[in-house]
């Protein structure tokens, strides 16, 4: 589910999990523990006023999955307060308090401790506690949706319909490109400056439509500028969601969000652009 006008968000929130679980070894997660993180270079979002919240879900003590969430909070530290918050930046560091993921709530139990440090770096911080109790509760209802899903198929049967879900809108996809013709396509764009830098930033993508072995797109975005000084970079995941939101949009509206667009779409990007930055540049 997503706002309408921040189709960014739900693309870009798939990488929480995999971040998770490059911290956290499985044996270490239980039922209760929320992840809280905001950092663009660690599953966090696309810049850090995104703030991302995820669960992991048992079911008879089974890990059956995570529900997640994400959120703009006006505040999260930096150079600047709220929307102003990249204006002038340099680098990451200056653009606020980098949360990698991180339990705020083990088994439940709200992290007093680090979330007096969360706090105490983030201007309006009084009501910060909202918005994570607002975050936290949202999943604990995707929490209990999913296990009366489980009550009522079974968890094999809850399971086996996730990856049916997934191999339905990959197919769809596919059907999709299809109607397409094959070629290659390139178009070249540019913002005007990064505001720290004078002269353009360009941009360039070239589409590839290949209907074998199945079918599929290429982006490839080689060619686009090196990652700039100001804050006009766009991590890995931000790109990947802006390119699936576009896809998705322009051959089928009604397509499901889902993670099928990984499936069906390449990018390449060359580290280090403007499109794939390195830390610690600006976002």
């Amino acid at each position: 589910a997503q706002a309408e006008h921040i189709p960014m968000h739900l693309g870009a929130m798939l990488s929480i999990i995999t971040n998770v679980l490059k911290r956290y070894q499985l044996e270490d997660l239980k039922s209760g523990d929320t992840f809280l993180a905001n950092d663009a270079y660690h599953g966090g979002g696309t810049h850090l006023a995104d703030v991302t919240v995820a669960s992991p879900v048992f079911h008879e003590g089974r890990l059956i999955g995570f529900v997640a969430n994400m959120g703009h909070w006006p505040d999260v530290g930096g150079i600047k307060p709220g929307a102003a918050m990249t204006e002038g930046c340099t680098e990451i560091y200056q653009e606020g308090l980098r949360i990698p993921p991180m339990k705020i709530f083990q088994a439940g139990v709200l992290q007093e401790d680090l979330f007096s440090f969360i706090l105490l770096n983030m201007r309006f911080a009084e009501d910060r506690p909202a918005d994570l109790r607002a975050q936290a509760a949202s999943n604990q209802l995707g929490i209990r949706r999913l296990l009366e899903l489980c009550s009522r198929y079974g968890v094999d049967r809850f399971l086996s319909l996730v990856e049916g879900v997934l191999d339905f809108n990959e197919r769809t996809i596919r059907v999709k490109i299809l109607e397409l013709p094959e070629g290659s396509w390139s178009f070249e764009d540019q913002l005007d400056d990064d505001s720290h830098s004078p002269g353009p930033v360009p941009l360039k993508v070239t589409l590839s439509i290949r209907h074998r072995p199945k079918p599929h797109m290429v982006f490839d975005f080689t060619g686009s500028s090196p990652q700039r000084i100001g804050a006009v970079n766009v991590v890995y995941e931000a790109l990947f969601a802006t390119v699936a939101y576009v896809l998705k949009a322009t051959i089928d509206p009604e397509l499901w969000s889902n993670a099928a667009f990984e499936r069906v779409v390449q990018i390449v990007v060359p580290e280090g652009s403007v499109l794939n930055p390195r830390p610690p540049a600006a976002v």
